[in-house]
């Protein structure tokens, strides 16, 4: 067997893997309606999973990695095929997701605790934002 033929195989057989995402959790990414000026609409941006450009109108779905996908081709592959990111490969799962949303909101919390400034001067004393 040739050794691009065993990697062949290796890949088909690992690419498929369980996932616990529900629908609940993959409509919790953010989502956007493509319009006019959009940066979405420039050459080379591009829905990796069908492979087709974005056009106006269509509803584009962001992974916290921060890539980006025509909703529909995204939800059938987190729930239906794999549960990463057909570009970076990060696995999600609903445990995975929930502590980056309390991450984020732990962050904004932060983020608005650090804005005291010292009473002499106009420089933060907490910390950067």
């Amino acid at each position: 067997m040739t050794n691009l033929l065993k990697i062949v195989l290796l890949i088909s057989n690992s690419t498929s893997q369980p996932s616990d995402l529900t629908e609940v959790t993959v409509s919790q990414f953010r989502k956007t309606r493509v319009s006019a000026g959009s940066v979405l609409l420039t050459p080379g941006q591009q829905c990796r999973v069908c492979l087709r450009q974005y056009t106006e109108g269509d509803v584009v779905r962001y992974l916290p990695c921060r890539h980006h996908f025509h909703r529909a081709c995204i939800d059938q592959w987190l729930l239906h095929r794999h549960p990463t990111c057909p570009v970076d490969g990060i696995v999600y799962t609903n445990e995975s997701v929930r502590q980056l949303h309390e991450a984020q909101q732990l962050r904004c919390v932060c983020r608005d605790s650090t804005t005291r400034l010292s009473p002499v001067s106009t420089t933060r004393v907490d910390g950067p934002r």
